[in-house]
C-alpha cells in the first residue's frame, strides 16, 4: 500500500495522515502473524513518531503485543 499512496497525485488525504498509515502497514506486515488493524497499526505509529508511551484503550491487545521503537512497551490506561 505504501507505494500506492507515494505515487497517488490529487490525494484529499493530508500528508501526516499518509505517513503514518504507511508507517502502519509496515507494522501490520511486521506483525502480520497477529492480523493488526489498519486503526490500531496508525495508532501506534502516530505514537511513535509523537514520543506518546500512554495510550488510552479498551481495546488492548494490540497494544500489549506490539513493542514500539520509543519505548518497552505502551502504558495502557483504559479510565481515560
Amino acid at each position: 500500500m505504501r507505494a500506492y499512496r507515494a505515487r497517488q497525485t490529487g490525494s484529499d488525504e493530508p500528508p501526516a495522515l499518509a505517513r503514518a498509515l504507511d508507517d502502519g502497514d509496515e507494522l501490520a506486515d511486521q506483525y502480520g502473524d497477529m492480523d493488526l488493524g489498519t486503526v490500531d497499526a496508525a495508532v501506534i505509529a502516530i505514537a511513535e513518531r509523537l514520543n506518546v508511551t500512554t495510550l488510552a484503550t479498551i481495546n488492548p491487545r494490540d497494544f500489549r503485543v506490539v513493542r514500539p521503537a520509543h519505548c518497552d512497551a505502551f502504558e495502557l490506561d483504559p479510565t481515560r
